[in-house]
Formats: structure tokens, C-alpha cells, sequence
């Protein structure tokens, strides 16, 4: 009988087999099966994460955008209220679209990124928070569905209804998150919470100046920056 090879030797030292190797290419196929599935869901992790920061990054940029366009309308009046029909008619289509897309994008990422920081948490708080996240994101689609079709009632009011929301969400997901994303998912949630009143305040009651309105939905999108940012800096999560 001839001695084992050195080959034969290091499939018997990784298999536990003999040396003549029996046994141990389907050992071999299977774990490395299972590695490739592990990497494949760490990069699978890893590829969300990334595109819900950016989301977030993209989002709040649009969030400022969109709190120029609403308070400060620097373009022009695109849209006039008609108190026989209860809402606004619009007078300048392409002005509409143009102010109106930025919010209803805006509230889409942001709702997509808090759903995608919370996944994984177990407690019940963030489970409420990723309710509501969802229900944003879908306040966000029918904003832009409202745009498209060139409604003002569905278009404005998911914005209306999103904000605040959106802002409570943050705030349950807070509960449960890292203590280095607590404190600004708590000032986000805020400043998000501020928004059901701050339209009243601004438009009916007029104690608010247009141009505060606008830097306090400023403040609001920055912190979904500052969070986005946050996220992309983080190491990467573990398989």
C-alpha cells in the first residue's frame, strides 16, 4: 500500500475522514454553501443599510427644499385657495409639481430609512414606530400620486398627515435605538411633532413668520441628514 499524499493528509485533517478523502467533497461543498449564504446576507445587510443612509442623507436635503418651496414660495404662486370648493386650485402646473415633489420624496426616504434602522428590534415601541414609519411611506406615495394626477387635497394633506407622524415614529424608534441615535431621533421626532401645529400657527393664527416656518422644517430635514450620516459612518454590521 502506498503512503497517503500530503493532499490526502489535509483533506483527512479538515474532513475528519481517512486520507483517502471519502466522504469530504460534500463536507467541503456544504460549508462553503453555508459561507456563501452568510456573506451574501452580511453583504445583503450591509447594501440596505447603505441605501437607507443615503435615503436619509437625500431625503433631508429635500426636506429643506421642500420648507422653502411651501413658506417661502421663492418662484411664485403656484396654486390659489377657492373658499366655494374648500381647497387650493392650481394656477401653475409645472410651479406645482416643482414645489410639491420635493415634500412628497422627502417623506418617502425618510419613512424608508427609519423602517430600515429599526429593523431587527424586537421591542414593542419600535414595532409601533415601524407601523407608523410604514404608514408615512405610504402617505408619501399618494402625495406623489396627488401630484401626478394634479390634485391639491391629495397631494398636500398626505404631507400634512405624514410630517407629524413621521415625527412620532421617530421618536418610538428612539426607545429602543443605540444611545448614540437616541438623542437625535428624539430631536427629529420633535421637530416632526412640531409640524401639526406649525402650519396653523403660520397660515391662520400668523405668529409664526413664513421664513421661521421654513428654517424650523430646515432643522427638521438636517437632522434626517445628520442621521443619514451617521448611519453610512457606521461599521458595518456583523453576519
Amino acid at each position: 500500500m502506498t503512503a497517503p499524499t500530503d493532499t490526502a493528509w489535509l483533506f483527512a485533517e479538515v474532513c475528519g475522514m481517512d486520507h483517502r478523502g471519502e466522504d469530504c467533497v460534500p463536507t467541503i461543498v456544504s460549508s462553503l454553501r453555508r459561507s456563501s449564504v452568510s456573506w451574501n446576507g452580511r453583504l445583503y445587510t450591509v447594501a440596505a443599510v447603505d441605501r437607507a443612509a443615503l435615503g436619509m442623507v437625500v431625503g433631508g436635503i429635500l426636506w429643506v427644499v421642500h420648507g422653502v418651496f411651501e413658506m417661502i414660495a421663492p418662484f411664485g404662486v403656484a396654486s390659489v385657495y377657492d373658499g366655494t370648493l374648500g381647497y387650493d386650485l392650481i394656477t401653475d402646473r409645472a410651479l406645482y409639481l416643482l414645489y410639491g415633489i420635493p415634500g412628497a420624496v422627502a417623506l418617502i426616504l425618510s419613512s424608508f430609512g427609519l423602517i430600515t434602522l429599526a429593523r431587527g428590534r424586537s421591542e414593542r415601541f419600535v414595532g409601533l414606530g415601524r407601523v407608523l414609519a410604514f404608514a408615512t411611506l405610504g402617505a408619501g406615495v399618494l402625495s406623489g400620486l396627488g401630484l401626478a394626477i394634479g390634485s391639491p387635497p391629495m397631494s398636500i394633506a398626505p404631507i400634512g398627515f405624514g410630517t407629524p407622524v413621521l415625527g412620532a415614529a421617530a421618536c418610538f424608534v428612539a426607545t429602543g435605538a443605540r444611545s448614540a441615535e437616541r438623542g437625535p431621533l428624539l430631536v427629529v421626532g420633535a421637530l416632526g411633532l412640531f409640524a401639526l401645529p406649525l402650519r396653523p400657527l403660520v397660515y391662520a393664527l400668523q405668529v409664526i413668520p413664513l421664513t421661521v416656518g421654513a428654517a424650523i422644517i430646515g432643522l427638521f430635514g438636517l437632522g434626517w441628514v445628520a442621521l443619514g450620516w451617521r448611519a453610512m459612518r457606521e461599521d458595518r454590521p456583523a453576519s
